[in-house]
């Protein structure tokens, strides 16, 4: 988690897509999307993690966390790119924000504790052609983060698209309303594509788990948009050494 990047230059006419994932759901989306291919599959696919969230960092990329809920092809994936921040830095993760506690549910403690890493991410970002940015909006590191790190791609030229995850009715007006600021402001500044919890078909939710529930919504509506951006990358390159 240091501060310094170093990243290999990429041949001529090889793209360099990177995925950023921002907040708590995001951290999850970032392990769930890890645990399902090989970093060496995809050598030009570079993924930046972000969150204000310590203990959650710990728990989903310490190289010592159990990974119970993984099987065993999805715990060798993860434990590759967890150990790539030592090597190729295919993953980088930056802890924002001073206490490492989390936002409070707060996106202004989230949008300072991003500005707070901007050159960091700004480093992070510039090798790179296109920017896939992720996260859910109604609490803090989310709803804060986003807009920044989508506007740090804007000013890149990076073309970013920015997919957010919006919040269920049943976690109250208050959330659904910070995430609807969030989206606003991502409409704004460029494309977004909002993933809306409360469409999760009732013979996924009912009677299932938390957990289950979170990662049947990963599987079935971001995921897809993760892989055919990787098959889009893989046709790029191989047009390019024609």
């Amino acid at each position: 988690m240091g501060r310094t990047i170093e990243k290999k230059k990429p041949s001529t006419g090889v793209v360099v897509l990177g995925f950023v994932f921002a907040g708590g759901c995001g951290t999850n989306n970032a392990r769930r999307f890890m645990a399902s291919i090989a970093p060496e599959s995809f050598p030009y696919l570079f993924v930046l993690v972000v969150n204000t969230d310590g203990p959650q960092l710990k728990e989903f990329f310490d190289p010592a966390a159990a990974n119970s809920d993984l099987d065993d092809t999805e715990r060798a994936n993860l434990g590759k790119w967890i150990a790539s921040t030592q090597g190729t830095r295919q993953l980088t993760i930056f802890e924002l924000g001073d206490s490492g506690n989390g936002a409070g549910g707060d996106p202004e403690v989230g949008r300072k504790a991003a500005e707070s890493r901007k050159e960091d991410i700004e480093e992070w970002m510039r090798p790179l052609q296109t920017v896939i940015i992720s996260g859910g909006a109604g609490k803090g590191t989310g709803g804060g983060a986003l807009p920044v790190i989508q506007n740090i791609a804007n000013d890149l030229d990076k073309s970013p698209l920015t997919i957010v995850t919006m919040p269920f009715a049943y976690e109250g007006g208050g959330r659904t309303k910070k995430a609807l600021a969030t989206l606003k402001t991502l409409y704004e500044q460029g494309p977004t594509m909002p993933i809306y919890n409360e469409n999760v078909p009732i013979d996924i939710s009912s009677g299932k788990g938390f957990k289950y529930v979170f990662d049947e919504i990963n599987r079935a509506s971001l995921l897809p948009v993760f892989f055919r951006s990787e098959e889009h990358t893989s046709e790029l390159q191989s047009l390019r050494h024609l």
